[in-house]
């Protein structure tokens, strides 16, 4: 179901974006012999193992993106209706 109405909340990602997102990592340029000569990148992204994440890093995210993020199912309803309550 799509909730953003003509792109007002900016990008949405896809179902293959989230299945398959894409990683802006360096590109890296070698020589014959295996030298790397540079790598050129506007972003350059390392991916990591989600369990090589710290558990404190995890706690941040939730504790600044979503205070109620172990309460609800997926949709904060009072997060949703006090949003709403501000316009």
């Amino acid at each position: 179901m799509q909730l953003n109405f003509l792109g007002l909340f900016g990008y949405s990602p896809t179902k293959n974006d989230i299945v398959m997102p894409t990683l802006n990592v360096a590109s890296e340029v070698y020589t014959a012999d295996s030298v790397l000569i540079g790598r050129y990148f506007e972003e350059d992204r390392d991916p990591v193992p989600f369990d090589s994440i710290s558990k404190h890093v995890l706690d941040a995210l939730i504790a600044t993106e979503d205070v109620r993020f172990y309460k609800h199912n997926g949709v904060d309803f009072m997060g949703l209706i006090s949003g709403l309550s501000l316009r």
